[in-house]
């Protein structure tokens, strides 16, 4: 941390399952010199979060890892008995 140092931001606390435990959002100078509202910069926050949050995983994303899985198997066994026959 520089000394003398002093910036505006905001601290986002995460909730008790969240995955952050805190997010530091930091004003840019510009917007520290304009002034910008308390409301605006939480909505800008909120934004944020909201754009960069994973999305809720389904069922469907299991069945189909599990079967990407079980093809790569018998796609792996398949060759490996083509090359003992070949061999």
């Amino acid at each position: 941390m520089l000394k003398g140092c002093q910036r505006t931001m905001i601290v986002v606390r995460g909730r008790d399952k969240s995955v952050f435990e805190t997010a530091y959002f930091v004003l840019r100078r510009e917007k520290e010199r304009q002034g910008v509202a308390r409301s605006d910069m939480v909505a800008e926050a909120n934004r944020i979060i909201c754009e960069h949050q994973l999305p809720p995983r389904t069922r469907g994303t299991r069945l189909s890892g599990f079967l990407l899985w079980l093809g790569g198997c018998l796609l792996g066994s398949g060759a490996t008995l083509l090359l003992l026959r070949l061999f």
